[in-house]
Protein backbone atom coordinates (compact mmCIF):
# COMPACT_ATOMS: atom_id res chain seq x y z
CA UNK A 1 0.00 0.00 0.00
CA UNK A 2 2.90 2.40 1.00
CA UNK A 3 4.90 1.40 -2.19
CA UNK A 4 0.91 2.42 -4.39
CA UNK A 5 1.30 5.83 -2.45
CA UNK A 6 4.20 6.60 -3.15
CA UNK A 7 4.67 5.34 -7.02
CA UNK A 8 1.18 7.34 -7.75
CA UNK A 9 2.60 10.46 -5.38
CA UNK A 10 -0.52 10.82 -3.74
CA UNK A 11 -1.14 11.45 0.12
CA UNK A 12 -2.94 8.56 1.90
CA UNK A 13 -6.15 11.33 2.67
CA UNK A 14 -6.21 11.63 -1.11
CA UNK A 15 -6.70 8.00 -1.63
CA UNK A 16 -9.44 5.12 -0.46
CA UNK A 17 -9.09 1.67 -0.97
CA UNK A 18 -11.62 -0.85 -1.76
CA UNK A 19 -11.05 -4.25 -0.12
CA UNK A 20 -13.30 -7.41 0.56
CA UNK A 21 -11.06 -8.69 3.17
CA UNK A 22 -9.91 -7.49 6.90
CA UNK A 23 -6.11 -7.64 5.36
CA UNK A 24 -7.53 -5.35 3.27
CA UNK A 25 -8.86 -3.01 5.97
CA UNK A 26 -5.84 -3.63 8.11
CA UNK A 27 -3.35 -2.40 5.18
CA UNK A 28 -5.42 0.56 4.41
CA UNK A 29 -5.35 1.53 8.87
CA UNK A 30 -1.60 0.95 8.57
CA UNK A 31 -1.27 3.21 5.57
CA UNK A 32 -3.37 5.82 6.89
CA UNK A 33 -5.62 5.41 3.95
CA UNK A 34 -9.62 5.32 3.98
CA UNK A 35 -11.16 1.93 3.34
CA UNK A 36 -14.49 0.72 1.87
CA UNK A 37 -15.34 -3.14 2.42
CA UNK A 38 -17.31 -4.82 -0.23
CA UNK A 39 -18.89 -8.54 1.45
CA UNK A 40 -18.33 -10.05 -1.78
CA UNK A 41 -15.14 -12.04 -0.41
CA UNK A 42 -17.14 -14.04 2.09
CA UNK A 43 -16.30 -11.65 5.26
CA UNK A 44 -18.90 -10.12 7.79
CA UNK A 45 -19.31 -6.58 8.32
CA UNK A 46 -17.24 -6.25 11.90
CA UNK A 47 -14.45 -8.10 9.83
CA UNK A 48 -14.09 -5.31 7.64
CA UNK A 49 -14.01 -2.50 9.85
CA UNK A 50 -13.07 0.13 10.38
CA UNK A 51 -14.55 1.22 6.95
CA UNK A 52 -16.39 3.87 5.56
CA UNK A 53 -19.33 1.83 4.61
CA UNK A 54 -19.64 -1.51 3.21
CA UNK A 55 -21.31 -2.77 0.35
CA UNK A 56 -22.66 -5.80 -1.01
CA UNK A 57 -20.67 -5.70 -3.93
CA UNK A 58 -19.25 -3.40 -6.79
CA UNK A 59 -22.55 -2.49 -8.02
CA UNK A 60 -23.76 -1.42 -4.61
CA UNK A 61 -20.93 0.71 -4.12
CA UNK A 62 -21.28 2.01 -7.29
CA UNK A 63 -24.82 2.91 -7.23
CA UNK A 64 -24.36 4.91 -3.74
CA UNK A 65 -21.00 5.61 -3.75
CA UNK A 66 -22.56 9.30 -3.84
CA UNK A 67 -23.19 8.98 -0.27
CA UNK A 68 -19.54 9.40 1.14
CA UNK A 69 -18.43 11.80 -1.62
CA UNK A 70 -21.42 14.15 -0.98
CA UNK A 71 -20.41 14.16 2.64
CA UNK A 72 -16.75 14.93 2.15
Amino acid sequence: MLAALHKLGLAAERCVLVGDTPYDAAAARRAGVPFVGVRCGGWLDPDLQPALGVYDDPADLLANVHRYWLNR
